[in-house]
Order: C-alpha cells, then structure tokens, then sequence
C-alpha cells in the first residue's frame, strides 16, 4: 500500500493531519490522502495517528471536541476485516483517573456494537486506594477512554451514621434568575437536601423561611443543607445576584449623569480653581515614547481583563498617543460605547438561556463585555491624560 485516503467523518471533529503506518510517516494532503515514500506490504496494518486539526472556520465550541473522527478508509488492495460483534478487549489502563495524585486504573467492559453505537461503558476499578479524610481532587487521566461518570462505592467507616431517613419532593418550584421558589417537600427525618447546581458557597436555601445558611458539597458537585421533619415549604436563591442587581440599578442612573456630565457646559465661576490655559490639549507623544506608555497600559489591561485584551490594547493606545486625540473626544466615544455599543450587542446575542443550563450562555454574550472593556480602556486614558496636564507646570 502507497496511498490511504481518509474519507471525512459525517460530523464537524477533527481529521488526521499526519499519520503513521506500520512505522512509516506521513502527512495527510488536503483531499485526504497519506502518500507513503515508498509501498508498505504486510497481511496486518497498525495505524497510528500523530496529528490531527479541526476543519477551517470551526466554532471554538466544537473545538472542545477531543474525538479525532475517520469516515472510512479507501486504499489499493485495502481489505479492512473490522469486528462489529463480540467482547471488547480494553483492559486495566485503557481508562484511569487521579485521586490525590495516585492515578487508578480502570478496565473498560461491554461489547463492540455497545462502542460502535455510542453507548456507555462501564469501567471497574482494577484495585482499590486509600483517600484521606481530607479534601483532594479527583481528576481524569488522558487515556484510550476518558471517564464521563465517577462513582465512589465504599462502605462508610464504623462509627459515622449519615442522615438517610429521605423524604419526597412534591413540587420542584418555578425556577427564575439564579433562584427557585416554591419547592415544596415532605421530611420523612435527618435527610439531606440537595440543590443540582454546580456547588458553590453563594447559594442559599430557605426552609419553612428559616435560613439554612452555606451549602455543603454533596454528590461530588451539587449543594446540600441538612434538614430535619416538618421542612415543608423550601426557597433557594444564589446570593451574590443581589450584588450585581444592585450593580445594574447604579449602572442604570451612572450612564445618564454621564451622559449629561459630557454634554452640559458649565457656567462661568462655578470653581475657584484657575481653569488650564489649554484644558483639553492635542499634544501627541513621539513614537518611542508613546509605545512605552502603551506597552505598561496594555500590561495593567491584560492582567485585569484578559491578555488577548492587553494585546488588543497595545496598537491602539499607541496610535491615539503618537497621533493625539483630545479628552473631550475620549469620554464621548467610550459614553456612545457603554450607552449604545453594550446594550445593541447584548440584544443582538443569542439568548438561548436553555432554562438556565446553557453552559457556554457567558461566552454568547462576550461582545457586550469586550465593548464596555473598551469604554473603561478610553476612559482610564482620559482621566492619565487629564491628570498628566494639570500637574504640568504653568
């Protein structure tokens, strides 16, 4: 065999790029071809894939896929006897996971047409280990497969007695912002109640209108609050929330005064203090030392935004520095930014919110962020720029 092309997969994942043939590389050209420097003969071939890339133009979404995806495989004197039936042979290794720095082992079970149809499998352990009582991660390991669920069985140590009495939730509530209300259960005794949300200290629950207080970390993700019998009427709320409504209320009233604090002219002798002889200036830097500037602006934005921000920055500090551009003129482009660029690119987003389980919902509305990080940016430049002239000498 000289030439195996790789037909694509019926899904975006990502192709071979470079593969190895019983020992013998290629690359793999753009109509999916591996040409070989010269034929490989042999009655067993191993395949090895050593690079593989995502088409062009693939959402960074998808690009979270590991999977590398083959179609079929097409080559002269190609005969492919592939087991769809049977036993899989995946043993100890072929999966693992971390458990305080220990890697376990893990051997995969089940049958080809299970793994030709997308299936789980179920992996066992191939030995136990010893975890102290104390908090670690639980991490996977990169291997043949990766661990989609964990589950720990072990028997609890003699001594501790776990709430276990139950109950029964007899309505799950309206779920809102951050919150679900109405949740109605019945407490059979000492039993745990559990939030499925990704566990963090900032939710609350409320039982009966008693505060339960911080949640506790249950079922390796999700929030836990002990309740006892005659729990009945149950509120949750992330609180942090009340926070950034506030945020949003001051935001609310901030961009109007702003607004009216660039477009109003004050009247003659509102101060005592002597006004500038040239209080909005155009006075360009050189280019050395515009860049100089630009580079320690753009460090202090990549360490508070982001460091595709601080990159961003750097061209674009530097060019209103060397070619000047009047504090007057800054304020007004970063108010049209936060009163109008902000809110046009939150309506034109997607709002696929998927009852609040839309994971990537944050990155669908970046732009909006990434244009008020701009404002603040034009702004922080103002106020140097005014601070630098009124410590000026006369």
């Amino acid at each position: 065999m000289r030439t195996l092309r790789f037909v694509a997969a019926p899904f975006v994942a990502r192709a071979p790029t470079a593969v190895r043939l019983n020992g013998v590389q290629a690359k793999v050209g753009g109509d999916g071809a591996a040409r070989f420097p010269s034929a490989i003969r042999s009655r067993r071939f191993r395949l090895e894939i050593v690079s593989a890339a995502f088409p062009g133009g693939t959402p960074a979404r998808v690009r979270q896929r590991r999977a590398v995806a083959i179609g079929e495989l097409v080559g002269s004197g190609l005969r492919l006897n592939v087991p769809r039936t049977g036993a899989l042979h995946a043993p100890c290794g072929t999966a693992a996971v971390s458990a305080n720095g220990t890697n376990v082992p893990l051997r995969v079970t089940g049958d080809v047409a299970a793994l030709d149809a997308g299936q789980a499998l179920l992996a066992r352990g191939c030995g136990g280990v010893d975890l102290p009582a104390s908090r670690f991660d639980v991490r996977g390991v990169d291997a043949t497969m990766v661990v989609d669920h964990l589950r720990l069985a072990s028997a609890a140590p003699s001594g501790i007695v776990l709430p276990g009495q139950g109950g029964q939730v007899l309505r799950q509530g309206t779920g809102g912002d951050g919150s679900r209300d109405g949740v109605q259960v019945r407490v059979d005794g000492p039993s745990w109640l559990v939030l499925g949300e990704s566990f963090d200290a900032g939710w609350r629950a409320r039982c009966n209108g008693h505060d339960l207080g911080a949640p506790e970390p249950i079922q390796g993700y999700a929030n836990g609050w002990l309740v006892d019998r005659g729990c009945t009427r149950v509120d949750f709320a992330f609180a942090p929330n009340n926070t950034i409504r506030l945020a949003y209320i001051l935001s609310i009233f901030g961009i109007p005064f702003l607004i009216v604090a660039v477009a109003r002219r004050r009247r003659p002798g509102y101060t005592n203090l002597q006004p500038l002889p040239d209080p909005d200036p155009v006075r360009p830097f050189d280019l050395l030392t515009a860049a100089g500037i630009a580079a320690a602006a753009a460090v202090v934005i990549a360490f508070v935004f982001a460091l595709r921000a601080g990159a961003v920055a750097f061209p674009i500090v530097v060019a209103l520095l060397w070619r000047g551009a009047r504090v007057r003129r800054l304020i007004e482009v970063a108010t049209l930014l936060l009163a109008v660029g902000v809110p046009v690119a939150y309506l034109l987003s997607k709002w696929d919110n998927r009852g609040g389980y839309n994971t990537y919902y944050a990155v669908d509305h970046r732009y909006g962020h990434w244009v008020a990080v701009a404002a603040l940016c034009l702004l922080f430049i103002a106020l140097v720029r005014t601070l630098l002239r009124a410590r000026a000498p006369a």
